[in-house]
């Protein structure tokens, strides 16, 4: 997930995107029970073991997050 005005095409626009506000929304995760990969260039993956509960779970506490960074 990068943090920017701009559509993501190219490494220069993720280098160019928002490490701070990346760092608060991890936190902001974290402290609800997700643990995300600790940097904005890494990927999300969702895997056959995930249930339906971890992926509502997940979107409440990004909905939060988000909330929060406002």
């Amino acid at each position: 997930m990068y943090f920017t005005d701009e559509k993501v095409t190219h490494y220069d626009q993720v280098e160019h995107s928002d490490g701070e506000a990346f760092g608060k929304f991890f936190k902001l995760m974290l402290n609800q029970g997700i643990n995300l990969a600790p940097s904005k260039f890494e990927a999300w993956f969702l895997t056959t073991e995930h249930t339906e509960e971890d992926i509502k779970q997940t979107l409440k506490a990004a909905d939060y997050a988000f909330s929060q960074m406002k």
